[in-house]
């Protein structure tokens, strides 16, 4: 390689950056609780092969993890 004149790129390591938390942490209130019923919603925008943008809505049960709605709609 080195008569060739080709030299090997080497990357550097990634150092994760830490994160430092003021305050005191809440207690997870759901993830105990076998009767928890939590929902969770999501919105997104979805590009088309067409190049139009619509928004997906879909509502997911936690527990679970099935998607109980969705609705896709371009406003």
């Amino acid at each position: 390689m080195r008569e060739a004149g080709i030299y090997s790129v080497m990357s550097r390591r990634f150092n994760k950056p830490t994160t430092t938390v003021d305050y005191r942490q809440r207690p997870n209130l759901i993830r105990h609780s076998p009767e928890a019923n939590a929902w969770s919603m999501d919105i997104t925008y979805l590009k088309l092969s067409n190049g139009q943008w619509v928004y997906l809505a879909s509502v997911l049960e936690l527990q679970t993890r099935k998607i109980l709605a969705h609705q896709i709609s371009a406003t």
